[in-house]
């Protein structure tokens, strides 16, 4: 089941966030994420991949993570280097977990709006 969040981005500053995953929607059970992986993508309106399309979550750029799998935890950590990057607009993205074997269910989306960063 996803849900719509809309969140808000600024260039040059972090964007982090936790969240808990629950089986149920009286958020009292935590679903067990053990054996899942996690991965963000953002596009624009058309589908294109948009400036901040690295956000996947692979080796080299974990930016979504599940950090306790038994409880349901995911972080998602984007770091300056890399929002620094980033151009100023709205985006669509999603947040999708990935099972053991291979089901895939968008979790969180929406739209994020970045704005520009203006002390740096």
């Amino acid at each position: 089941m996803s849900n719509e969040v809309n969140l808000s981005a600024t260039t040059n500053r972090t964007l982090k966030f936790v969240l808990t995953y629950y089986t149920d929607e009286t958020e009292t059970t935590p679903f067990n994420l053990t054996g899942y992986t996690v991965r963000i993508g953002v596009a624009d309106s058309t589908g294109a991949a948009a400036p901040m399309h690295s956000t996947y979550n692979n080796s080299n750029n974990p930016f979504a993570s599940i950090t306790n799998a038994a409880g349901g935890v995911i972080t998602v950590n984007v770091p300056i280097a890399t929002t620094v990057l980033w151009a100023v607009g709205t985006y669509n993205y999603d947040l999708v977990l990935t099972s053991g074997g291979g089901e895939k269910e968008a979790i969180m989306e929406g739209t994020i709006t970045v704005k520009a960063g203006i002390a740096g």
